[in-house]
């Protein structure tokens, strides 16, 4: 039997043991972002074969109507399977076809009872029957998680000690094939760069044999911690990512800019009422513009609130700090709400930014990070944002410290750039904003 050593800053469970705060707090908003596409995906699924099962009732072709609700049947399957593996960024996909499926087949009862009495949907019970379906969805995979939780064993040869200080919760270390039993766990962690002894290459061909999966140590530590430190990073990740996402990006866009037209009634007065605070209590500038990186290296324009007092002319300019004496009692109310950011808007209107992406950085200090941060300038890949992952997980940085762990975030939102990791995001955004969280 395996044995759960000690790992230096993380607690290892033994074989066997898992908790139900281990089932809930690993990055719970993945899941729910996940699942809300699947059964997302499940109620358009059944919305389509509904009509067409209306279709077929209205021409009175019952032998016609059952075959083709059979073959509508097994192609929206299908489209929702190979949906969901090529939008979703959860690895478990046969995860996810749970609430598709439950989706599906609740959403596809209901509209074919009322396609055979003849009678219309009330589309104002959908958003409830969505929620409805997504909680029950949520509540049954954290029972089944609960109650058979994904056994984990990492080989100790060949492991760096920055790989077990990252592995976190709920993994046991194996240090010879000699006391380990291939059917106690269903993933076995090994490191692919490091070539295996004859004992170790026979011990984990026979897990492998046995049905337990054997991944790479490094592709589940970035999963597991949600970071990209450089010695994770793969050579070609740029053109995979790029090839990937071509599609998406053009999609982004437009949900950038419907949000922002949606939203425009709401967020003029707020920036009008904060302008007007502004003028008042430090006078003009109003809006302080400032120089970032952009996408592709190129520069543009920042616009956001003047939250400071003026800089005298000369002055270096420097990341803003924890207690930045700079920032005005104003400016900290702005800030605490992430008000100040709100004239960026429009810098996601002209292309130059997108709601959420990397943030942008000063020209000066991108000189200096890409100096001494491996794969620095992967962050400009994408659009930069108002919000992101690193914004979320770790907020600011203003040492070169912090600037190296907030990348490692960035460079795992270019690695992992799709819609469930941005709906993920917004959540965690509208989270953070309501908390204050650490503003500055």
């Amino acid at each position: 039997m395996a044995t759960g050593y000690k790992i230096p800053g993380n607690e290892v469970t033994k074989n066997g043991e898992f908790s139900f705060l281990q089932a809930t707090t690993q990055r719970p908003l993945q899941l729910v972002a996940g699942f809300s596409l699947a059964t997302l995906i499940g109620l358009v699924g059944a919305g389509a074969l509904a009509a067409i099962l209306r279709h077929t009732l209205e021409t009175n072709q019952a032998g016609v109507g059952l075959s083709a609700v059979m073959i509508a049947a097994i192609t929206a399957s299908l489209f929702g399977t190979a949906t969901i593996a090529a939008l979703s960024e959860v690895r478990s996909y046969s995860r996810l076809l749970l609430p598709f499926n439950f989706s599906f087949l609740v959403h596809y009862v209901w509209f074919a009872f009322a396609a055979s009495l003849h009678q219309n949907i009330t589309l104002s019970l959908l958003p409830f029957s969505f929620i409805a379906v997504l909680t029950c969805s949520l509540f049954i995979d954290l029972l089944c998680r609960l109650a058979r939780p994904e056994r984990v064993a990492a080989v100790a040869y060949g492991m760096s000690p920055e790989h077990l200080n990252r592995l976190g919760r709920g993994v046991d270390i194996v240090t010879g094939p000699a006391i380990f039993s291939a059917q106690q766990y269903d993933v076995l962690l090994i490191d692919f760069a490091v070539p295996l002894p004859p004992e170790w290459s026979r011990f984990v061909s026979s897990a492998a044999l046995t049905g337990c999966e054997v991944r790479h140590i490094s592709n589940y530590v970035v999963q597991r911690t949600a970071s990209l430190l450089p010695t994770d990073v793969e050579p070609d990740l740029t053109l995979q990512r790029r090839y990937r996402s071509s599609g998406y990006i053009a999609f982004k866009r437009f949900i950038d800019i419907t949000i922002i037209l949606l939203m425009a009634p709401i967020i003029t007065p707020i920036i009008a009422l904060a302008a007007t605070a502004v003028l008042i209590s430090m006078g003009r500038p109003i809006i302080f513009v400032q120089d970032r990186i952009g996408k592709g290296g190129n520069v543009f324009r920042m616009y956001k609130l003047r939250t400071m007092c003026a800089q005298c002319p000369g002055q270096n300019q420097s990341a803003t700090e924890k207690g930045d004496l700079r920032v005005t009692p104003l400016g900290k109310v702005l800030r605490r709400f992430r008000i100040d950011e709100l004239p960026q808007l429009l810098n996601v209107l002209k292309g130059d930014m997108s709601l959420i992406g990397p943030r942008p950085e000063q020209p000066q200090l991108v000189a200096k990070y890409r100096q001494v941060i491996p794969y620095y300038d992967l962050r400009h890949e994408v659009q930069p944002g108002l919000s992101g992952w690193a914004q979320v997980n770790y907020g600011y940085a203003s040492t070169l410290e912090e600037t190296q762990a907030k990348t490692s975030y960035d460079l795992f939102y270019i690695k992992e750039f799709g819609p469930a990791l941005d709906i993920e995001i917004a959540i965690a955004t509208i989270w953070v904003v309501v908390r204050g969280w650490n503003a500055r």
